[in-house]
């Protein structure tokens, strides 16, 4: 089964941009050194507005999600420091 986990954020007022950038980079250099390949992280930037990012999880697992991942909630605790974040589960579609 194909599933995505969204973490979508949305900057506070008062965050520093570049600090924002500088998580964010920090996250994909972790990500990218972990050798554990199980799931594909792709990072989006708004394109509107510089204040909005998106990370997705893709998993693709035998069952369907029994919830959010040790990953995903890790990320999303980390980052609510400096943001709004929603963080959710979508499967898809057949």
């Amino acid at each position: 089964m194909r599933w995505v986990e969204m973490i979508t954020v949305r900057l506070a007022a008062s965050t520093d941009c570049a600090e924002a950038q500088r998580l964010f980079s920090d996250i994909r250099k972790n990500i990218d050194a972990d050798e554990d390949k199980r799931v594909h992280v792709v990072i989006y930037r708004g394109s509107m507005l510089e204040s909005d990012w998106a990370i997705h999880l893709h998993h693709d697992t035998v069952g369907c999600p029994s919830g959010r991942t040790w990953l995903g909630i890790t990320l999303a605790d980390e980052i609510r420091r400096i943001a709004l974040v929603d963080h959710s589960i979508w499967i898809e579609e057949t």
